[in-house]
């Protein structure tokens, strides 16, 4: 979005991560980018930089919840203010307090306990948290920390989700596509760790600087004999990123005033009607790394190919079928050569192996001997005739 003298410049990379964000909060996931020209293709082993995901509901973790009433004045009048404020212990060096108010004031001290005597709202609120400084070698490569509190219409202890999003090696073992349908294979993530820095000054007069990370999947079980186990992340594009995450989630929190967040496009909406942070967080991450592999990627190629049909024939199943072929076919050349020498056609054998005898009784050719045979056959005579269907038959005359 290009401007002029002032406002925010935001990159095409820039504005499709925020895209695949929204997809992802939303319950969708940005398709992995391929090109497959043919009917199938398939990808050798190749990796790719990206993210994954941990979370963990820190709901039951040590800590515990203590309803306060407060009485607060103005100069009409005194009130008195309840709030439930909860503790939680991360286990990340980093323990997390909640602090919810009603939204209703009393002159009496309330029963908090009571729920009809207060107005409550169903929230969700999301809170990130800058990623810790790199000083360790092998230090996990931690590109984004967040949590999601839900809370409910009760003074119950609200559940809270934290997760951290790392800089991952994804590898993919025979990738195929058949026409638009990309299947990953077996596909294997590896987070990476902490391996050097590389500060480049810049600005007028160097008193600016830009970092860019090296990390490595040295240690993880990644498979170095296959492939480049270092990766390097750019700083700006690291900042841009956390950037970016931090607007569209803290942009999805609901108001516990007005219980609405029309003006943030529904996103706290959709986060409540799908609270499963787990599985948004993996969504995130598969979703950005898709658009990842968009953008200064080296394309892994494949091999594309056309599926062909081929018919097996199983010859012994053929052979008595062929025999019975190639036998009738011997008849009837043994026949042909036995009457090839006869002069009429009407002395042949050949019109009763084609024709029907129409004009004589069984009892006609009720003979047992040669010589009755030949007898009868001087005293049999017929004719050829066609009948209305065009048809020619053998009469007895």
């Amino acid at each position: 979005m290009p401007s002029w003298g002032t406002g925010v410049q935001l990159s095409d990379r820039l504005l499709k991560s925020r895209l695949g964000l929204m997809e992802s909060i939303y319950g969708q996931t940005t398709d992995p980018p391929f090109d497959c020209p043919a009917s199938s293709c398939s990808w050798d082993s190749h990796v790719t930089l990206g993210l994954c995901s941990r979370c963990e509901d820190v709901s039951s973790t040590p800590g515990g919840c203590e309803i306060k009433i407060t009485t607060k004045s103005n100069k009409f009048d005194q009130y008195n203010e309840t709030t439930l404020e909860c503790d939680y212990d991360t286990g990340k060096g980093r323990n997390l307090t909640t602090i919810r108010r009603v939204l209703g004031v009393a002159k009496d001290i309330p029963d908090p306990n009571n729920a009809s005597a207060w107005t409550y709202s169903t929230a969700i609120d999301i809170s990130t948290w800058d990623t810790d400084a790199f000083y360790n070698k092998g230090q996990p490569a931690v590109a984004f920390n967040f949590s999601a509190i839900f809370t409910n219409d009760t003074w119950e202890r609200p559940q809270i989700t934290t997760c951290s999003l790392y800089f991952c090696a994804w590898v993919y073992e025979n990738s195929t596509a058949q026409g638009q349908n990309f299947n990953e294979g077996k596909l294997e993530k590896y987070i990476l760790g902490y391996d050097s820095i590389q500060r480049t000054q810049t600005g007028p007069g160097a008193n600016m600087d830009t970092s860019n990370y090296t990390f490595s999947a040295n240690g993880t079980g990644f498979p170095s004999d296959k492939h480049n186990e270092t990766f390097t992340v750019y700083g700006d594009a690291d900042s841009e990123m956390f950037g970016h995450l931090t607007t569209i989630l803290e942009s999805s929190t609901f108001s516990y005033v007005s219980g609405s967040n029309a003006s943030t496009a529904g996103l706290g909406d959709a986060l409540m009607v799908n609270p499963n942070i787990t599985e948004l967080a993996d969504r995130m991450s598969t979703s950005m790394t898709n658009v990842w592999r968009q953008y200064q990627s080296t394309p892994a190629i494949g091999t594309a190919w056309e599926s062909v049909a081929f018919i097996h024939v199983e010859w012994a199943w053929l052979a008595l079928p062929a025999a019975a072929v190639a036998g009738a076919g011997a008849v009837l050349l043994m026949t042909l050569i036995q009457n090839r020498r006869t002069v009429l056609w009407k002395s042949s054998v050949l019109p009763y192996s084609f024709r029907s005898l129409h004009g004589w009784e069984d009892a006609d050719f009720d003979m047992e001997t040669l010589d009755e045979i030949r007898d009868r056959a001087k005293e049999m005579k017929g004719q050829l005739i066609g009948d209305e269907n065009e048809r020619v038959r053998l009469v007895k005359s």
